[in-house]
């Protein structure tokens, strides 16, 4: 306060200031002293937070969020110098620790989800300073992007896990995991693209999630596979599917070449055509033998048609017996079932003569029949 000889006040700012007092006479004779005056603020500032803030992570996985976000119109009676923010969980996301107050706090994957205690400090000139909370919701906005394996044709040998399919490539979310696909080399297959793992990209890692449908394989293990592939962040955020077929041929087909019919048979001695059956003969008489595999369902049966003899030295009687081979796995252009067919010929013969085991006695019968019929 300076007092002329009317009376008055002054300002002093805060800090260290000097005060000069002139006292003058009628005649303007002057004298001067001065004092030093030390105005100190020990007020605190007010500290106003936004209370709720929502914090979505950017596409390199962090966020860093200045201080001043957080405020929401926080004031001092003297003036505000800055405004600090940190924490209140410990040695998160790479943090030092709590007590870390800076110009910017960081958020990351890791808190996506969650509700994040911030502290927000206000600071004046004085370092005076006032202290408010903050409920930081963490968010990630960008959806995952995701590539499939290539497509896959196998063969029908190869061993197909359901619980393993990885085999034929997998999904993951660094680039630097990704595999090559190798199949083995023992069967036939081919591969549609680059033989290499699909991948799974986000701002932060997703997971993968992975769906099979096995609808497309017939009873013959041939047909289509489907693996469907889906990336999920921790948001909740969903890729576009993508999905592999891993197709499964037969590439090498069964056919007539892969049965060997049994042969012909003739014997001797034989009366009764049930001891001919097929489970009574030995090989090569007795049935078909197929050269058939897991990729084949292959199926067979008989028909005997029994013939007696119609002139001497014709066999005791003949089986002719139809053999048929059939491969439920196959079918013609008209959707009929494959069949092949073959005749087998048994012969028997009867080479040993009759034996006449006892003669009856002449007898001499006598008719009176004018007309010789018969007698009975």
């Amino acid at each position: 306060m300076l007092l002329d000889q009317n009376g008055g006040w002054v300002d002093l700012p805060v800090g260290e200031d000097t005060v000069y007092y002139r006292v003058y006479d009628a005649c303007y004779n002057v004298t001067e002293v001065y004092i030093v005056v030390h105005v100190r603020d020990h007020t605190e500032p007010v500290a106003v937070c936004d209370r709720n803030t929502v914090v979505a992570i950017t596409h390199n996985g962090y966020s860093w969020v200045p201080a001043e976000v957080f405020d929401d119109g926080s004031f001092d009676e003297c003036a505000l110098h800055h405004f600090e923010v940190r924490r209140m969980d410990r040695d998160f996301c790479g943090g030092v620790g709590e007590d870390d107050w800076g110009a910017e706090v960081g958020f990351c994957c890791a808190d996506v989800g969650k509700m994040v205690m911030v502290g927000f400090k206000a600071i004046d000139h004085s370092g005076n300073e006032a202290i408010c909370m903050v409920n930081v919701e963490v968010q990630d906005k960008d959806r995952p992007l995701i590539s499939c394996p290539p497509n896959i044709t196998v063969d029908c040998r190869f061993d197909i896990d359901r619980e393993h399919l990885e085999v034929f490539g997998k999904v993951v979310t660094e680039q630097n995991a990704r595999e090559k696909i190798v199949i083995d080399p023992r069967y036939w297959h081919n591969i549609g693209g680059h033989p290499q793992d699909g991948l799974a990209e986000d701002n932060c890692p997703p997971e993968v999630v992975e769906e099979q449908d096995y609808g497309g394989l017939n009873q013959c293990g041939l047909g289509y596979i489907y693996r469907y592939f889906t990336a999920v962040d921790q948001q909740g955020n969903r890729s576009e599917a993508c999905y592999q077929v891993i197709t499964v041929v037969n590439h090498d087909i069964f056919d007539g070449n892969d049965i060997n019919w049994p042969d012909d048979y003739e014997t001797s001695d034989i009366c009764d055509p049930d001891q001919l059956i097929p489970e009574r003969l030995v090989y090569p008489y007795d049935r078909p033998v197929t050269n058939d595999d897991e990729c084949s369902l292959v199926g067979m049966s008989y028909h005997d048609h029994i013939l007696s003899p119609t002139i001497p030295g014709d066999p005791c009687f003949k089986i002719i017996r139809v053999w048929k081979v059939i491969d439920w796995c196959q079918r013609d252009i008209n959707n009929n079932v494959l069949i092949w067919q073959d005749t087998q010929y048994i012969k028997v013969f009867n080479r040993i003569d009759p034996t006449i085991i006892r003669v009856t006695q002449d007898t001499v019968i006598c008719s009176y029949d004018i007309n010789c019929r018969p007698i009975l």
